[in-house]
């Protein structure tokens, strides 16, 4: 049996029961994940033929002293790591991409753990204020971590690391678009979590981050099944936020399917659960907004966007609350109240260029020109864009070209007087696929 092209654990078990069967096997020797998990039954079996597994002797209520003297001391050196990281990480952290790399070039103690750790937490206080910024420090966390002396550490930990490290920027680089490049880093978590012993748990919060990304790219089938499984192990673990997560990335999936009322009756359940995360609630209550718009209930959308913005905003989640208050402008236009949508449009355009989310830039612009067109100001409608094309144009994306070909054409469309509607809904539905397709061209009417 195959899901959503990988083998399930009772083919897995045949395969490691054949011997040499699975290093013939095509499929587990080009795929990561199938491999990955082919390698933790390969340790759990191991680990069963030991015969200390096996031992039934009655164990003592009394913890061994041996034993909890070596967690002790792991504990007190990783604290001693993270306080020494603390000083090197404030370093790295003022200083660009090119001079923090050279730090680390003059100061090779500097690559440890700790300094690991420090600036993966630091990528979580920048996820949703300053997102090409963590994408910048999660490449700097992947490049000490795969620096680092496994020998140096107890098992599993260099690796466990090193993927939750790749974990985090593929997550970062899912937020700013970059689905490629973020599915290649998610292969580098499997790979690395391939050499574990019990990985289940970091294997499912692989698995949501891969849902998200499949969610992206259209791929919805996969996204919910992966998002299924992974809520699955979570709520075996006890760990409810994750298990709510879950649950809300495979209604965000069923969004994408154009399945509202499904979609709507998770997140409002999500929303209105008082265990759940402040934070996970709003975005809960920001899907179930969206459900609400597109099933034509605008009065009801905008009631709970309004909720939405001001929840992110008090959390100081700029970027989240950008999207929100952009669904509240699409809103208005819905309701053929333009204007405060074109007021509104203008405001997200100057943040997302001042956070570097081009994509959101070049999107905003184009939403920002339909609304222009529909008030009548065409002449407005070229300087908009040329300056969504000044910026695009030092974006550095792997889709910059085509972006900006499409943006070009809205602008000369305008300055003609040609400019339709249809042409702009033609040129927004182009670049919301550019991240998915960067290889995709830009064909201009003819």
């Amino acid at each position: 049996m195959i899901i959503e092209q990988h083998y399930d654990d009772e083919i897995l078990i045949g395969l490691l029961e054949s011997g040499d069967e699975a290093a013939r096997d095509k499929h587990v020797s080009s795929c990561h994940t199938c491999a990955g998990a082919l390698e933790s039954l390969r340790a759990v079996t191991t680990g069963l033929q030991e015969a200390t597994v096996w031992d039934q002797r009655e164990l003592p209520e009394t913890p061994n002293r041996q034993i909890k003297n070596a967690i002790r001391g792991f504990a007190a050196a990783v604290s001693a790591e993270d306080r020494e990281a603390e000083s090197v990480v404030r370093q790295l952290l003022a200083a660009d991409s090119d001079r923090s790399r050279a730090m680390l070039q003059r100061n090779p103690e500097w690559r440890t753990a700790g300094v690991v750790r420090r600036i993966l937490a630091a990528v979580d206080d920048v996820n949703f204020t300053d997102p090409k910024r963590a994408v910048d420090l999660t490449v700097l966390a992947t490049d000490i971590a795969e620096s680092l002396d496994v020998t140096d550490y107890p098992i599993d930990t260099v690796m466990k690391l090193r993927a939750t490290a790749w974990r985090d920027r593929a997550y970062a680089l899912y937020y700013i678009g970059s689905y490629t490049e973020s599915l290649a880093a998610l292969d580098r978590v499997d790979e690395r979590l391939a050499r574990c012993v019990i990985p289940e748990f970091d294997t499912a919060q692989t698995k949501l981050e891969r849902a998200r990304v499949y969610a992206a790219t259209e791929k919805f089938e996969a996204a919910i099944t992966l998002a299924r499984e992974a809520r699955a192990v979570f709520t075996r673990y006890g760990n409810q936020k994750r298990a709510v997560v879950a649950e809300i990335v495979e209604g965000a999936a069923l969004l994408r399917t154009r399945r509202f009322t499904e979609g709507l009756a998770i997140h409002l359940r999500i929303a209105e659960n008082e265990t759940v995360e402040e934070t996970v609630k709003a975005c809960a209550m920001n899907n179930a907004a969206y459900c609400y718009r597109e099933l034509g209930c605008f009065d009801e959308a905008k009631a709970l966007y309004v909720k939405t913005v001001y929840t992110f905003d008090r959390l100081g989640m700029v970027t989240l609350r950008i999207g929100a208050r952009w669904n509240v402008a699409l809103v208005l236009s819905a309701e053929g109240r333009f204007e405060q949508s074109f007021e509104i449009l203008c405001e997200l355009r100057d943040e997302a260029r001042d956070l570097g989310m081009a994509h959101d830039l070049a999107l905003l612009s184009v939403d920002a020109a339909e609304a222009l067109l529909m008030l009548n100001r065409r002449s407005e409608v070229s300087n908009f864009c040329h300056a969504a094309i000044e910026y695009f144009a030092h974006a550095g994306l792997a889709y910059t070209a085509p972006a900006l070909t499409a943006l070009a054409y809205v602008r000369e469309s305008a300055e003609r007087g040609t400019l339709t509607v249809a042409d702009v809904h033609n040129v927004r539905a182009f670049i919301e696929l550019l991240p998915k397709q960067p290889q995709l061209q830009f064909a201009r009417p003819s």
